[in-house]
């Protein structure tokens, strides 16, 4: 299992770590606060995470690795203002492949991490879920930064787990589930992105959409809220791979309505107002939202 050396389990305090990582994830410091959940992960020695430490590690590692990934992108951008083989694209190149070292050195720890100490001690099917498609999103990010042999071995890890986690989530979660969603969201992203088949990314997308919209008036309002936003997201994928330019325009404006309409719920609700006009309100938000992506 995964462990730091040099750490006697006497040393451990996971309040204080759990804390230590808290602050650092809220002053920007992320790597401080990855340090601080390695720790915490040691000191479980393979019982599962409790739910505001897994939710602390996606969130500090998904800041970590996007860092990098805007970085490689933007390098791969700049590069393409040279000729190839100029000093500067020979340099940006050299550039290039640090930043991708990084990308791969940090994603595969994670993976590790998964295979090693999060997955196996985890029994819920949405926990092995959860995992399955962390590891499958990790695997991905190092396809966009390799090529050639060892691009291949990463398609297929992601690929499986993408594959394991979608049958595990459909057989076990209902189609409203957020992580079920966001599954479908990264793993129709690897089918266009990464596989370059659009037929296979707008089938996994119309299927999760359709079965949530199917039974989405039957959820609860939380879970109604967490469900539209990642519908939302699944849409608008779904008209920027398949629809002409005037149309994905109307979708950009549509979109901004949203996120205000969400946002607007949000802030209303952590204000806890209560009275008639503001449970009308939702009601009214709720099915615009519902309308919008239906049609």
């Amino acid at each position: 299992s995964y462990s730091l050396p040099g750490l006697a389990m006497s040393e451990l305090d996971a309040k204080r770590y759990v804390f230590l990582a808290k602050m650092a994830e809220t002053a920007d410091r992320f790597e401080d606060a990855l340090e601080n959940l390695r720790k915490i992960i040691f000191l479980h020695d393979m019982t599962p995470l409790r739910e505001e430490e897994r939710t602390l590690l996606a969130i500090v590692l998904k800041n970590i690795v996007s860092g990098k990934r805007c970085a490689w992108r933007t390098i791969s951008e700049s590069r393409a203002n040279w000729s190839e083989g100029s000093d500067e694209y020979t340099m940006a190149s050299d550039y290039r492949e640090t930043v991708a070292h990084e990308v791969i050195e940090l994603c595969q720890e994670t993976t590790r991490l998964i295979d090693e100490s999060l997955l196996p001690c985890v029994v819920e099917p949405e926990d092995q879920v959860f995992y399955l498609k962390m590891k499958a999103d990790y695997a991905r990010y190092m396809c966009e930064v390799t090529h050639d042999e060892a691009r291949e071995g990463y398609v297929k890890e992601s690929h499986q787990a993408y594959t394991d986690a979608w049958a595990l989530a459909e057989t076990n979660l209902e189609p409203t589930n957020s992580t079920l969603l966001g599954l479908a969201l990264n793993f129709s992203v690897f089918h266009y992105e990464i596989m370059g088949s659009l037929s296979d990314a707008c089938g996994l997308a119309n299927r999760a959409l359709d079965a949530a919209m199917d039974v989405i008036h039957q959820a609860s309002d939380f879970t109604r809220k967490e469900s539209l936003t990642v519908l939302q997201l699944i849409r608008g994928n779904l008209v920027l791979w398949t629809a002409p330019q005037e149309e994905k325009d109307d979708e950009r404006d549509q979109s901004r309505v949203i996120c205000l309409l969400l946002v607007v719920f949000q802030l209303m609700t952590l204000l806890c107002i209560h009275s008639s006009t503001f449970f009308d309100f939702l009601e009214f938000c709720m099915e615009y939202l519902v309308s919008l992506i239906v049609f």
